[in-house]
């Protein structure tokens, strides 16, 4: 795979380059945006780069909620890689909704996130993201 290859080569030089093997590497595995690219497993990185490191798996969500993650674990289990599942800790928010707009009736998605934006602003919430796809289609401000 060419890919694999070439990031593990830049590590090999990354490695070589800083004449050290004290490395702190972070990545989640599940969060790329092509299935084809990047890796399945850190076992490239444990076995052929750093065969010596001590690997440990943070796989614990303090940021999300455990609605948003019991969600990303539904969709980790359908997915046809073995990739790991995320234990979501402590907060509790709405279950996340996909709403599903007829593209004629663009008027539509401006008046429900509007609507969602005035619900969230009367909780006195200090951020609101709002995840669209492919396009934005109105701007807002409040």
């Amino acid at each position: 795979m060419k890919r694999r290859t070439i990031v593990i080569s830049n590590l090999l030089h990354f490695k070589e380059g800083f004449e050290t093997e004290l490395f702190t590497i972070v990545g989640d595995l599940a969060q790329r945006i092509h299935s084809y690219r990047g890796l399945n497993s850190w076992e490239p990185f444990l076995k052929d780069i750093f065969p010596n490191a001590n690997y440990q798996a943070l796989q614990k969500s303090y940021r999300t909620t455990v609605e948003i993650m019991h969600l990303a674990n539904e969709i980790l289990s359908i997915m046809d890689k073995d990739l790991p599942k995320v234990e979501p800790v402590i907060r509790h928010g709405d279950k996340p909704r996909f709403t599903k707009i007829d593209p004629a009736k663009l008027e539509q998605v401006k008046e429900i996130i509007e609507h969602d934006i005035y619900i969230l602003k009367e909780e006195e919430l200090n951020s609101i993201a709002i995840k669209c796809w492919k396009i934005a289609i109105f701007q807002y401000s409040y």
